[in-house]
């Protein structure tokens, strides 16, 4: 464990493993804990502490206190790039929705082209669907349903017209 602040700046900085910006701020938290601790040893004992004093407190952190100062480093680096690059991040959303919106009118086809679509569809359901009863009604010559479907279409209704 570290004894003094030069070997905690080595131990926040020297192990490459997180970016250079996230050790520095790393380093930084630990020296606000650090004046935050000599301003409570003030006050509470009525005398700055010695030097010892402090290299105990420093002797003291552990790795878990040293790793939760890294994630709150790396929060704080987070929420500082964010607001840095808000106005960016903003323009580059704008930019792409418009694209897509657009690359989706584009997608989508002209008035002329569309209208060319609904038509050929508009006449050519009616056309398949017609095609469709008719070769179920031809069908029947060669393979007889249960159900007689010719004899129900070509029989008259019974009961609708009796005589008096």
């Amino acid at each position: 464990m570290p004894s003094n602040d030069r070997e905690v700046f080595d131990k926040l900085t020297g192990d490459g493993a997180t970016a250079g910006a996230e050790d520095f701020i790393t380093y930084a938290l630990f020296a606000h804990e650090r004046r935050e601790w000599v301003t409570h040893h003030t006050v509470t004992h009525g005398r700055p502490p010695t030097a010892s004093e402090v290299e105990t407190w420093i002797g003291n952190i552990t790795d878990y206190q040293f790793d939760q100062m890294r994630v709150r480093a790396a929060s704080f680096f987070d929420v500082a790039a964010r607001a840095y690059m808000a106005e960016e991040l903003e323009q580059a959303r704008q930019d792409t929705l418009k694209s897509a919106v657009v690359r989706e009118v584009k997608a989508a086809g002209n008035f002329w082209r569309q209208l060319f679509i609904a038509t050929v569809t508009a006449i050519m359901a009616p056309v398949i669907i017609g095609l469709i009863v008719v070769a179920a009604l031809r069908s029947e010559a060669f393979v007889p349903s249960i159900a007689g479907t010719k004899e129900m279409l070509q029989l008259p209704k019974q009961g609708s017209n009796k005589e008096k």
